[in-house]
């Protein structure tokens, strides 16, 4: 596949949404339409058709309309879930609308709507969610809640039931005008709602973050794609802390330091089983000023942004909250364990997430090599070192919080 297509951004007036199905509107000549692919991961390129003003239907012609005069068409990537949201899905909106529309700011983005091309239901972990409409709207508010902090319109998708009320906005574009409430009249019946964008921006572009999954997939993803500026990913990062009223603490690096273990719901996997054992041996700890235990799934998103905020080292196991790690302040320290092997490293999500978004976060990797036990839940944890403390933060990366599988041995 030509580089041209792999990295196409596009910008198209009247860019018309009816019935899960999106056209280019336009009059006199046919238009050649560019190949822009829209998720590299799994090789999907925009659905885009060209449709003339005088062919517009008449079940087009008899339906509300609602107008937007911006709006991003993305894929969600991967699966719905948390980190994906957050590092991922969301900065592609980010990162179009800044780029492409000039809105880098939070108070300048209300006309853009974001608009999502695969549909509730169909994409990642949807169904496994049991998800058939909705979206993030459902299993995940707070990623929606993100979103909004950028874009208070709230997000669409191809086939949103959205699209199916009865708000009714006359919109008049370049190419053709809409008379609602009279073909209304006429047409006596609920049809599908018609959406008109003055311009829609599509595309995966030349910058690109994201996971770029397993070995056999990195090494080519990374040579088609760059990192998105290290300035747009901070201006997203501290646009999230802004709107939510979360600032990170200040810590000395000396200490004491305040210590947060992440713990997952039993039936999620990744639990560690004795997290208040963990807990009250680092509290023991001379340069410990407290360790407590959080576990997020019943957090709002601002309570999740202010657990890492406000902790010096936060220590978990793998798994979606990684994202969190965005919020951590300069210095701090991410202790993550995990079992699963990518291309010999257990911890490329983090590390990626660390790296890509120019964090100032030490982080340290832990992970065994013993399979007898496929469940992480089972896997005891325990806290088997002594705290040598150095002035420097970075040294507390390498010899403070040093957590090993209980003797290393399974039981």
């Amino acid at each position: 596949m030509r580089m041209a297509v792999l990295r196409r951004i596009c910008l198209f007036d009247n860019v018309i949404l009816h019935q899960g199905r999106l056209s280019y509107l336009y009059s006199g000549r046919v238009p050649e339409l560019p190949d822009i692919m829209t998720n590299w991961h799994h090789n999907l390129h925009l659905d885009l058709v060209p449709l003339a003003a005088s062919d517009i239907s008449s079940d087009m012609l008899s339906a509300e309309v609602q107008h937007f005069a911006r709006a991003t068409l993305t894929h969600r990537q991967w699966h719905l879930n948390y980190y994906h949201s957050i590092a991922e899905s969301i900065l592609d909106v980010y990162n179009l609308a800044c780029m492409y529309f000039q809105l880098c700011n939070l108070h300048t983005r209300d006309d853009v709507v974001p608009i999502f091309l695969d549909k509730p239901g169909v994409a990642g972990w949807d169904a496994r969610l049991g998800v058939t409409e909705g979206g993030w709207r459902q299993v995940l508010p707070a990623a929606a809640e993100a979103l909004q902090c950028f874009y208070p319109k709230p997000a669409l998708w191809v086939a949103d039931p959205l699209l199916h009320d009865k708000n009714t906005i006359s919109v008049v574009t370049r190419a053709a005008t809409w008379s609602t409430s009279e073909h209304r009249k006429k047409a006596g019946a609920r049809v599908a709602k018609v959406v008109v964008i003055k311009t829609a921006v599509a595309g995966v572009g030349p910058y690109n973050r994201k996971w770029p999954g397993p070995p056999e997939t990195a090494d080519r993803f990374r040579s088609v794609y760059q990192k998105v500026d290290t300035r747009l990913t901070t201006q997203y990062r501290e646009g999230l802390l802004k709107c939510l009223g979360v600032q990170p603490a200040q810590f000395h690096p000396a200490g004491p330091y305040k210590v947060t273990i992440v713990n997952r719901e039993y039936h999620a996997g990744r639990h560690i089983v004795n997290t208040q054992d963990i807990a009250r041996e680092v509290n023991a700890m001379e340069q410990v000023s407290n360790c407590s235990v959080a576990q997020l799934e019943d957090l709002t998103f601002k309570q999740q942004m202010a657990v890492y905020a406000e902790s010096q080292v936060v220590i978990m196991t793998h798994g979606a909250a990684l994202g969190n790690v965005l919020f951590m302040s300069p210095g701090s320290v991410a202790l993550f364990y995990n079992w699963l092997k990518i291309g010999g490293s257990p911890h490329t999500w983090v590390t990626d997430v660390i790296q890509d978004f120019a964090l100032p976060v030490n982080f340290v990797g832990l992970s065994t090599e013993d399979r007898r036990f496929i469940y992480p839940q089972k896997e005891v944890l325990s806290i088997s070192c002594r705290v040598q403390v150095s002035m420097c933060c970075a040294v507390l990366c390498s010899a403070v919080m040093k957590i090993f599988i209980h003797n290393n041995r399974w039981s």
